[in-house]
């Protein structure tokens, strides 16, 4: 596709390694950062959000579910990795220590339920069943 793909600066890290990554090497104010199993995101969501966050002055957006927050479907500012860095050094890997020194907007449902897929937009892939599932839902079986 013609991508960059880089490696972690400090493999090993998990997500919030791969983040502090992408916003060293990022050249643009906002940086939309997304699980690559998540099969069922729309471009409308994606638009909205990178809207929104162009209107806030919060250092990163997340949706807010009834799980908690949902950090690998956010955008974040470059003002983040001072304080994901932090994190890091501490040993402290959950995104949401990463985020501890940071404004955080949250999403509420009500803002992004118009965006759903069905009770699914931000369900992800962790089993070869899960798989299925969605191959199923976009080849129309589980649209019925």
């Amino acid at each position: 596709m013609g991508l960059r793909i880089l490696p972690d600066d400090r493999p090993g890290l998990g997500p919030l390694g791969g983040m502090a990554t992408a916003l060293r090497v990022s050249s643009s104010p906002w940086n939309l950062i997304v699980g690559c199993d998540l099969p069922y995101l729309t471009g409308e969501w994606l638009h909205f959000l990178l809207r929104r966050a162009l209107a806030s002055s919060a250092d990163a957006l997340l949706p807010e579910t009834a799980r908690g927050p949902e950090p690998l479907c956010a955008i974040y500012n470059r003002r983040c990795l001072a304080s994901i860095l932090a994190a890091i050094e501490r040993n402290n890997l959950k995104i949401t220590q990463g985020l501890s020194a940071c404004v955080v907007e949250s999403i509420p449902q009500a803002e992004w339920k118009a965006f759903d897929s069905g009770g699914r937009l931000f369900k992800n892939m962790n089993v070869p069943a899960d798989y299925e599932e969605a191959r199923a839902f976009f080849e129309g079986e589980g649209t019925r």
